[in-house]
């Protein structure tokens, strides 16, 4: 048996369940203490969680082909 044989599956149950476990640890929101502890540090300015206007102007614009 192969090693990624025995792996699981990719799970977005997973996250969620980290994320909880964070903010009941840190008695933050999951979005700020990601933001203030991994995103600023890194100097990762323009990734986050909540579409304010300010991003929302700075998002690329998608095109479908015809």
């Amino acid at each position: 048996m192969l090693l990624s044989d025995a792996m699981p599956a990719y799970s977005n149950l997973g996250i969620a369940l980290l994320a909880h476990l964070l903010e009941q640890i840190a008695q933050i929101p999951y979005a700020t203490y990601v933001e203030e502890n991994i995103l600023k540090p890194l100097g990762m300015l323009n990734t986050g969680f909540v579409y304010t206007p300010a991003v929302i102007k700075r998002l690329a614009v998608g095109y479908l082909a015809e």
